[in-house]
């Protein structure tokens, strides 16, 4: 009872010399985002379990789907390798690119 200084007084009188809230604080405790912290641990686990012949095997599947005309997993591994194209970026005025496919993975129309 003898502390009848205003709520908003005593949280800035309970800060340490940094200006930082002192350990008890009530506004110290932040919001805890368990999601990430989930999401942050399976990512670790996944980097502990992967090799690096996994992930080279990974990207070499990856361009084999490509060269057979897979569309998904070329605008995959050109978005990996040259970064996307942002709205922005894609004008009129844009470079064409022409990507010549066998002839036995063009669909007849």
């Amino acid at each position: 009872m003898d502390n009848l200084e205003p709520e908003s007084n005593r949280s800035l009188t309970e800060r340490n010399a940094k200006g930082q809230f002192v350990k008890g604080n009530r506004a110290a405790v932040g919001h805890k985002n368990h999601r990430a912290r989930t999401a942050q641990q399976y990512k670790e686990t996944l980097l502990n379990c992967i090799t690096e012949q996994d992930i080279e095997r990974v990207v070499r599947a990856l361009i084999k789907k490509a060269l057979a005309g897979d569309v998904s997993a070329i605008r995959e591994v050109l978005d990996r390798c040259l970064g996307r194209v942002s709205q922005a970026e894609q004008t009129p005025n844009d470079v064409e690119i022409v990507v010549e496919l066998p002839p036995e993975l063009i669909p007849e129309s």
